[in-house]
């Protein structure tokens, strides 16, 4: 749009960038101005409207638009250009409260007059009443606007109460309005207002729209600026405690504690479909790892699209890590203030501002204005447990959350819960799930906390457990790397089983005074078990993690009779529990789930033919597992399950064998039958259920390889997993009478799958060939040959392969993206 006024020198564009910095510093402030309608929430440079220099949006939904001009006659062309946008934009107000401000740089007896004129007619009654409140001048100056406004629908009254002509010069402006306006930074004022200029003009010409977070972000990791907020409200102090607290990484019940950096292996998250159903394997640590889902790292969050979002993971995949992680990034290395809220904790407030105002700022000894931040775009709610407090309050929390995020649409929001299909939130909440840990993710975080045990030879567990690859299912997910490390023990062999794991971390836990300095605990280890399991389910029976003091009391008078209190003590020393105001939460809801199991089975409770019906509802289906686990021998139950009518998910099947391979006690004549179904099942179930039946298989269900499976990996059609169950079983002949079929295929996006460049390096010799005539058969530009290319470039640099003499091959189609379109490896 031309610019309304007239042509414009450097002069006017440096002038109208001063102007332009003030309402972005006002962007950035989070003090409560006196006078102003309403905290600013964007600002626009060189916006496509007719009073187009600055527009200035409130969080009542008011505008407020700007033309600046360094000088400013009453007659002419300009004068005219003018007042002919003002007319239209005041014609098309949508808002009571829109104004424009004529903002003008050059002081005159002519602009102090308008400016008076303006000002009198937001007091008077009518146009009538305004006119005789004028003084002579104020009449002649008002005439010179009469005679250049257009014909139209808007009187000149209502344009004056709606306008406000503001007499700014540059000086001014820097001396006082500018140490008014910007807020407090680690830079001085003159500075930020000089880099705020600067942005103003490297952005006006695209016609930018500034936000709070956006802004500060930009000033921060550009101009090195951090806001820093009024020295009385304790933001700074609040950010560095964040810091602090959050990037800090313990083990309860252990004496492992470190900093996050030196810990956390950052996994990627991927998308989750919104028709996608809860399942008893979303728990398992080995959940869809090609999933050809979008993947994000959680370390760019917030961006645009990814601003307000619920993750998910089982128990003990990382999610409250992550979310820790993130709270002390943003703390740390950004302009966001983050603020992690338990579920929990918000039950009883109306709203999150309510409890960061009454109850963050109290814990803080800080003042920070949350509702500011939040209109800003600065906050960052982070909200975990919200699977973790009952049906009830899970449904008020995420009331308190959907209202949150309508009340301000601008603030990210993330929601951790081991299930996001519990989290009935706004459709603006996308939905991701945690990537299971590969094994060289897996390997990098044993590594990471072997560090903190000097007693170890790192070097040699990290051998022993290269060579039981069966039992990789035992540190798949950060908890159990954890809590594996944790209870190794100098010269012991590793655990074998996830029960063993589980019992080793209680008999650590719950003897403190081995390894950390405490008083001693006036309970023995049975008495604390005993009043451990007794409370774990009492928090199933309730499907809750966290349970009223007064209910646990009661439980607890069952098993240690007079002694409700002090066991309640005890096990909050142990690490076990911890109270949350009037309730006691399990520290680690998979060590309540494991101690519920032991309980079921200890009762004898799993004889009731019902029970699998349960695995649908979560506790239940890992509480149930672990109590499968726990059986001498599990035979006949599983039997008993095997013979009755399984869903189309084949639910039960899966759950059989997800406990065989976490230890259930069954001989090999059940093993293998469990082994055939999970085969035969592949040929009917749904995709979806497919995926989850071949994982099982790669994990624990290939050696021996029966006939069946062996017909399968040879089959022709796409399957996932083959590659997987192939590296595992490790037999030359069915690897490669497996990859002859899957070459047969019209169809080889398969390949993509990155176990198949494990396989293809490994028999190169073999497979290499074969790929390169595949290629030679393939159209020029094909789907296939694109596939077969980008295979190899993910081999590149592999010296089993010969790659001159593929560069030099004038029969292989060039194709861009493989080692041969480029210089060869």
């Amino acid at each position: 749009m031309p610019e309304a006024g007239g042509p414009t020198t450097q002069s006017g564009i440096f002038y109208q960038n001063s102007v332009t910095a003030l309402y972005l510093g006002r962007l950035l402030d989070l003090r409560r101005s006196h006078g102003i309608q309403a905290r600013i929430v964007e600002v626009r440079a060189e916006a496509p409207v007719d009073v187009d220099d600055v527009v200035i949006t409130y969080a009542d939904g008011s505008t407020l638009y700007i033309q600046a001009k360094e000088k400013l006659t009453t007659s002419g062309d300009a004068w005219a250009k003018l007042w002919a946008a003002v007319a239209r934009q005041t014609s098309g107000f949508a808002h009571s409260r829109d104004t424009i401000h004529i903002v003008v740089g050059t002081l005159s007896s002519l602009m102090e007059e308008l400016r008076e004129t303006f000002a009198r007619a937001k007091g008077a009654r009518d146009d009538a009443d305004w006119r005789r409140s004028l003084s002579g001048a104020q009449t002649k100056v008002l005439q010179t606007v009469s005679e250049a406004l257009p014909d139209g629908e808007v009187t000149l009254f209502e344009i004056a109460q709606r306008t406000e002509l503001c007499l700014w010069t540059l000086a001014h402006m820097r001396d006082f309005l500018a140490r008014d306006w910007l807020p407090a930074s680690n830079v001085k004022t003159a500075a930020l207002y000089s880099h705020l200029r600067d942005v103003c003009g490297g952005n006006a010409r695209i016609r930018k729209a500034f936000s709070a977070s956006d802004l500060s972000e930009h000033l921060l990791h550009v101009h090195k600026v951090r806001l820093t907020g009024s020295p009385a409200d304790g933001l700074e102090k609040y950010r560095k405690a964040i810091t602090l607290e959050m990037g800090h990484v313990t083990v309860p019940g252990t004496a492992i504690s470190a900093g996050e950096s030196d810990l956390l292996v950052m996994p990627s998250i991927y998308a989750l479909p919104s028709s996608r159903q809860p399942d008893f394997e979303d728990e398992e640590s080995v959940a869809p790892r090609y999933l050809n889902s979008p993947e994000f790292d959680l370390r760019h969050f917030p961006a645009e699209e990814f601003r307000t979002i619920v993750i998910e993971s089982g128990a003990g995949g990382g999610k409250t890590t992550l979310l820790r992680a993130t709270a002390c990034r943003l703390a740390a290395e950004s302009s966001y203030v983050p603020a992690m809220i338990t579920a929990e904790a918000l039950q009883g407030h109306p709203s999150v501002a309510d409890y960061l105002t009454a109850v963050s700022n109290a814990h803080y000894d800080v003042t920070v204005d949350w509702e500011a931040l939040a209109e800003s775009g600065r906050l960052v709610i982070l909200i975990d447990g919200i699977d973790e407090v009952s049906d009830s309050a899970r449904a008020e929390t995420l009331k308190t959350i959907g209202r949150t995020a309508a009340r301000f649409p601008q603030t990210p929001i993330l929601v951790g819960a081991r299930d996001a299909a519990i989290t009935s939130l706004p459709p603006s909440f996308k939905r991701y799930r945690i990537r299971s840990m590969d094994h060289a993710q897996q390997f990098a975080m044993l590594t990471a906390y072997l560090k903190q045990r000097a007693d170890l030879d790192s070097a040699d567990i990290l051998r022993k457990i290269r060579g039981h690859s069966e039992l990789s299912s035992l540190w798949a997910s950060p908890l159990l790397v954890a809590i594996f490390v944790a209870t190794l023990r100098p010269g012991k062999e590793i655990v074998s089983s996830r029960r063993e794991l589980l019992e080793q971390y209680l008999e650590l836990a719950l003897a403190p005074g081995r390894h950390k300095q405490t008083g001693a605990i006036p309970f023995s280890m049975s008495q604390l078990r005993k009043g451990a399991q007794a409370l774990a389910v009492l928090a199933l029976e309730r499907n809750e993690n966290a349970v009223p003091t007064q209910d646990a009391r009661v439980r607890l008078s069952t098993v240690l009779p007079g002694l409700e209190d002090e066991s309640l003590v005890a096990l909050s020393r142990c690490g076990i529990i911890q109270r949350r105001g009037a309730r006691i939460a399990f520290v680690i809801p998979t060590v309540h789930e494991y101690l519920a199991g032991v309980e079921l089975a200890q009762t004898g409770a799993l004889t009731d033919r019902d029970w699998h019906q349960s695995v649908y509802r979560r506790p239940w289906g890992q509480a149930i597992q672990y109590a499968i686990e726990q059986l001498e021998d599990a035979e006949p139950l599983i039997e008993r399950w095997l013979a009755e009518p399984d869903d189309v998910y084949v639910t039960s099947l899966r759950l059989i064998g997800r406990c065989i391979l976490n230890g259930a006690n069954v001989g090999e004549r059940v093993r293998s039958e469990v082994a055939n179904r999970l085969v035969q099942a592949l040929s009917f179930a749904p995709w979806g259920t497919r995926y989850k039946l071949a994982q099982i298989i790669s994990d624990g269900f290939y050696r021996p390889a029966a006939p069946a499976l062996r017909e399968w990996l040879c089959k022709p059609a796409h399957e996932i997993e083959r590659a997987a169950i192939l590296i595992r079983i490790a037999d030359l002949e069915l690897i490669r009478a497996a990859f002859d079929a899957t070459l047969e295929r019209d169809d080889l996006r398969e390949y993509w799958n990155r176990d198949w460049q494990t396989l293809v390096r490994t028999h190169s010799s073999y497979m290499i060939p074969r790929l390169l005539q595949r290629a030679r058969d393939e159209a020029l530009g094909s789907l296939n040959s694109s596939v077969i290319a980008k295979l190899l470039y993910e081999l590149r640099g592999e010296p089993s392969i010969d790659w001159p003499a593929i560069g030099k091959d004038e029969t292989l189609p060039s194709i861009s993206g493989s080692p041969r379109s480029s210089a060869a490896p």
